[in-house]
This record gives C-alpha cells, sequence and structure tokens, in this order.
C-alpha cells in the first residue's frame, strides 16, 4: 500500500522553463540565446550535485558569454529561484494527497536554492521532507540517492510513489523498489497521473 507519495521539482511542483526565467533579466531575443548556456552547462550541473559554487558557476560560464552579459549573467545565478513559478494543478494534487493522509516528500536535483524557495510558497508547509541532491552530494537517477531518500525518512521502497519528469529518474526508483510516474505535464496534463493512481490505490 502506498504511504508516501515522492515529488521531483522541476516541470512537477514548479515549471522548470530557463528561457521564460531569463526573460525577467532581460527581453533580448538575442541574449536570450546565449544566456540559456546557463542552465545547459556542465558547471550547472555540477550546483546541482553540489561540487561547486554559484561564484565558480559565474567565473566560468560568464567567460563564455560577452562581457556585457556578465552583470546579467550573475543576477540569474543569484536570484532566479525567486522568480519561479508554481505548477498550481500539481502542487494541488499533492495538498489533496497530504490532507487524505499520505506523507508527501521532495525528491529533486537542484541546489539549495529551489527548495529555499519551495518552503516560502503555499506548498512549503504540506511537505514532510526534502531530499536535496546539492545537499546529499548526488544526483538523480544514482541509486544511492534513492536509498539516502528511504533511510533519511525512514521509508519502505514499496510504500512509496515518485513522480518525475524524466523517465531515467524513474527507472532508477523502480530499481530500488519504488512504484513511479513519468509526468509530460505540458501534453497531459495531470490526466495520466490520475490514472497511475487510480492503478496504484492512491486516494485523492
Amino acid at each position: 500500500m502506498i504511504k508516501n507519495v515522492v515529488f521531483d521539482l522541476g516541470q512537477v511542483l514548479i515549471e522548470w522553463k530557463p528561457r521564460n526565467l531569463l526573460r525577467n533579466f532581460t527581453d533580448n531575443e538575442k541574449d536570450l540565446d546565449l544566456l540559456e548556456i546557463i542552465c545547459t552547462s556542465d558547471e550547472w550541473e555540477r550546483l546541482d550535485e553540489g561540487t561547486i559554487t554559484k561564484e565558480e558557476v559565474f567565473e566560468n560560464v560568464s567567460r563564455r558569454l560577452p562581457n556585457r552579459l556578465r552583470n546579467i549573467c550573475k543576477e540569474f545565478i543569484y536570484h532566479y529561484a525567486e522568480y519561479l513559478i508554481l505548477n498550481d494543478d500539481i502542487c494541488e494534487i499533492a495538498i489533496k494527497l497530504k490532507e487524505n493522509g499520505y506523507n508527501i516528500y521532495v525528491l529533486s536535483n537542484t541546489d539549495e536554492a529551489d527548495y529555499l524557495e519551495l518552503q516560502k510558497r503555499y506548498i512549503g508547509k504540506y511537505i514532510d521532507g526534502y531530499l536535496i541532491s546539492a545537499q546529499e552530494k548526488m544526483l538523480k537517477p544514482n541509486k544511492e540517492i534513492y536509498l539516502r531518500l528511504f533511510e533519511k525518512f525512514n521509508l519502505e521502497p514499496e510504500e512509496c510513489f515518485f513522480i518525475d519528469d524524466k523517465e531515467a529518474n524513474i527507472i532508477g526508483g523502480q530499481k530500488v523498489g519504488m512504484k513511479g510516474h513519468v509526468l509530460d505535464r505540458d501534453k497531459y496534463g495531470a490526466t495520466e497521473l490520475l490514472k497511475d493512481f487510480e492503478k496504484y490505490g492512491i486516494k485523492l
């Protein structure tokens, strides 16, 4: 029986569309083309992994940008989280699950800024615990991060259901005994997710 529902952040509880976030810092479309490199860089992934600082990300990535974009680059790296948009439909599902007695957790490949911002938003009070890659120094779909989730919150894998937007991350969870759903919210909204809830006896 499922007792715990685990949510990813980007493209699940929150919208993760870097170009849209960058528009809070510039409306120049050509500059946006260049600035998108920030979030596709190896440095950004290492930031999620907790093996590099924001200052190091800025110093490395800004060298690959025109000098005129250095300030925007830095502002984005340090302040993007303030502009994150919640996916209200998925957040409402999390709230209903919590009200129906399920424990709600977050498992995300992200640096600390995302989850610290989430804690300030209305959804924050419904979340029982967070496992953040940057704090743990490991990334999904690494087996160890799922095992760490179970250990940290004293969870049984077969009692957990994981929602992530990447198939590889769901497969990683399945390999250690956790059921899950690949969320394609842009294509299906929550329709397919609710079908899987019914399949696994998860009550809204």
